[in-house]
């Protein structure tokens, strides 16, 4: 990591453009650092936690652009260019790589299985989406 993690609880230093949203999906604190290689590139990593699942889901949702391609990284992640979005449980990662390489994305799954799991109703996803019908014409 170069320097210290920056950590905070408020959802306006964590996104002050989007601050009411965080709110609204549970928000509860952030944090953010640099991670550097000896090779000189760099990874951007913020990550934030929700009260629940359905929260970081909600935020997913939000952040993840109508570009972004499918990618596999527990719990749902997408991605384009050097950007990484994803969440695990009740928290939601982006990560910002300086530039892509091959194991990019499985150190991405590693760090996912890192995190600590939500448990109890904090782990539950939303019920909605299974209550609509398959086929949608």
């Amino acid at each position: 990591m170069t320097g210290t993690a920056s950590m905070t609880k408020d959802p306006a230093v964590a996104d002050s453009v989007n601050s009411l949203l965080l709110n609204e999906f549970g928000f509860t604190d952030s944090a953010s650092a640099v991670y550097s290689r000896d090779d000189g590139r760099k990874l951007t990593v913020r990550a934030a936690r929700f009260s629940d699942a359905t929260g970081a889901y909600g935020a997913f949702t939000y952040y993840k652009q109508p570009q972004m391609l499918r990618e596999e990284i527990p719990d749902q992640a997408s991605s384009w260019n050097e950007r990484v979005l994803f969440y695990r449980g009740n928290i939601l990662v982006d990560a910002v790589f300086q530039k892509l390489s091959a194991m990019s994305a499985a150190e991405l799954r590693s760090l996912s299985a890192e995190l600590p799991a939500a448990t109890g109703s904090a782990a539950e996803l939303p019920a909605v989406p299974p209550t609509f019908p398959r086929n949608l014409t």
